[in-house]
């Protein structure tokens, strides 16, 4: 399960039963701890404290917790990476993945208007810097690189992150959950 929301809290009933068989896990979505941003760029999910606690209750419950930093927006959030790892371990996280903004079709336009709006001191900064982070365009489809990015900032970025996970999440396992107790239910699908 992938989620920017803590109703998944709702679900654990369901949840751990299948954690403790390696069947499910939660990734939260969580790009800051600053809620004034949050509530700008995230206005309808839950907020930043939400999250945490969501994290803290699952982890809690023996559901395994990976957070997904998304999207780290050079220039605004992107310097928050050591404070989330370090937070969400705190809260129980067993993991933490990135993915640096890119802005495919017309969310090039809309992000525009929404740095106008809310940031028109570094809008063109932060275009620019999403730019570089994706081979000069602010859209990358290529694999492998539209999520990480590459350039100076996302260097820098990864380098936080790799620090982030020797520090906060060194002595955690992967995560890995099994299939080895799913049956087919006819043999029809065996066909493809």
């Amino acid at each position: 399960i992938i989620t920017k929301n803590n109703l998944v809290l709702r679900d654990m009933d369901i949840l751990a039963p299948m954690a403790e068989k390696n069947l499910a896990m939660v990734n939260i979505s969580l790009n800051t701890l600053d809620e004034a941003f949050r509530r700008k760029l995230e206005p309808r999910t839950a907020s930043v404290e939400g999250r945490l606690r969501a994290i803290e209750e699952l982890s809690a419950a023996g559901i395994p917790v990976n957070v997904l930093m998304a999207p780290l927006i050079p220039g605004i959030n992107g310097h928050e990476v050591l404070a989330l790892m370090e937070e969400v371990s705190k809260r129980g996280a067993q993991s933490a993945g990135y993915i640096i903004l890119r802005l495919n079709g017309s969310l090039k336009e809309m992000f525009s208007i929404w740095l106008e709006t809310h940031y028109p001191d570094r809008k063109e900064k932060v275009l620019n810097q999403v730019s570089d982070a994706h081979g000069g365009q602010v859209n990358d489809n290529r694999f492998g690189k539209r999520m990480k990015g590459e350039g100076k900032l996302v260097e820098q970025i990864n380098q936080s992150y790799c620090l982030g996970t020797r520090k906060f999440f060194k002595d955690n396992k992967i995560i890995e959950l099994t299939s080895s107790h799913f049956q087919r239910s006819s043999s029809q699908t065996r066909l493809f």
